[in-house]
Order: C-alpha cells, then sequence, then structure tokens
C-alpha cells in the first residue's frame, strides 16, 4: 500500500460507514502472503484458506467477489476470484465426501455459497448509465442471479464513500465514478463449485 496502509485503512472504515451506516465490522487483512500490488499475484489457497476463515468467525452465507477478469485486470482481483472458487470447489468436495464437516462453523461455511461480479468489455465499462439502462436484468441462462442497480441515492453514496477514501481517489478515479457501469449497475453470476 505504498506506506500508507494505517491511512487507507481509515478510509476504507468511514467509506464503509458510509455505505453501511453503524457498520462495525470492517477487516482489512494485513498478510504478508497476500500484498497489495498489481505485480504481485496471491496464492489460491492462502486467499480460500482467509476467506474460509473470515466466513467461518462471521458466519457468512454468501461471498461476493470478482471474476477472472477482476473488473479491471488488477491481478490481486483475479486470484481472489479464483481463491474463492478455490474454497468453494473445497466446500463441494468436502460435503460430497464427508472430510472436514465438523460442525458449528464449519457446518456454516459448507453451506456458503458465492457469486462473481461479471467483467464487461472496456466499452459497456465506460457507458456508464446508458449500459444500466440497456443491460437486461435476466441474463440468458442466469434468471436467478442477482443484478444490482444504483438508485440516485446510492450513486450519491458511493460518490461520497470515494471522497472518503481520498488516497484512492485519484484523477481517472473521478471520471471512473462519472463514467463506469459499475457504480450504476453489476451484474453478478453464481459460482458454480
Amino acid at each position: 500500500m505504498a506506506g500508507l496502509g494505517d491511512l487507507r485503512r481509515r478510509e476504507l472504515e468511514e467509506s464503509c460507514n458510509i455505505l453501511v451506516p453503524g457498520l462495525a465490522d470492517v477487516t482489512c487483512l494485513d498478510d504478508p502472503e497476500l500484498p497489495d500490488g498489481p505485480m504481485v499475484r496471491w496464492s489460491p489457497d492462502r486467499v480460500a484458506q482467509r476467506v474460509e476463515e473470515y466466513v467461518s468467525q462471521h458466519r457468512i452465507e454468501t461471498v461476493y467477489t470478482f471474476d477472472a477478469g477482476g473488473v479491471s485486470g488488477h491481478p490481486n482481483h483475479a486470484d481472489t476470484a479464483t481463491g474463492v472458487s478455490r474454497l468453494l470447489t473445497n466446500l463441494e468436495h468436502r460435503r460430497r465426501h464427508g472430510g472436514g464437516g465438523g460442525g458449528g462453523d464449519r457446518a456454516a461455511v459448507a453451506a456458503l455459497t458465492g457469486f462473481k461480479l461479471v467483467t464487461t468489455t472496456i466499452v459497456q465499462k465506460y457507458a456508464g448509465v446508458l449500459d444500466a439502462a440497456l443491460t437486461n436484468p435476466a441474463p440468458a441462462g442466469h434468471s436467478s442471479d442477482p443484478v444490482f442497480f444504483s438508485s440516485a441515492a446510492d450513486v450519491a453514496a458511493i460518490w461520497a464513500a470515494m471522497r472518503a477514501h481520498a488516497t484512492q481517489l485519484v484523477w481517472f478515479r473521478r471520471l471512473y465514478l462519472v463514467f463506469s457501469r459499475y457504480v450504476y449497475i453489476n451484474t453478478f453470476i453464481k459460482i458454480r463449485a
């Protein structure tokens, strides 16, 4: 994080509280095996392990992540997608073969569902609100998968949250806030294990 770790952590907490007022549970990983950076690849097994720990601890039932394109091609995003998919595959294997089900928190993890955010073409990505107007809310073959449309209040909250994350709000992210479809619409597909 270019020496900005503590500041970015505080900004992220503030951003999350803008998006979900009263949210107290924001966790920033500080894992030497998962360093931030576009030149660093992450182990899918390590990502799967960390996600499983968090999901188990907080009894989370659904995880939303990136797809293999990582929206922007960022390798950390793509590796997160691979790690979450690996976790879901491992959980399915345990369910089928009776391994490691345990009870308590492990049983909650066994029921985990995952969805991946669809990476679009560059034209579609920067078509912004126009793309939201043209997007089919039930893509062919994925009628039960979630599509989230932002209201005007949601867009205002997204902009405010990004302003709170000032070290990330460089000039091109200001353009992103105006033109990116991901501010206005997000399409997810269920991860099949």
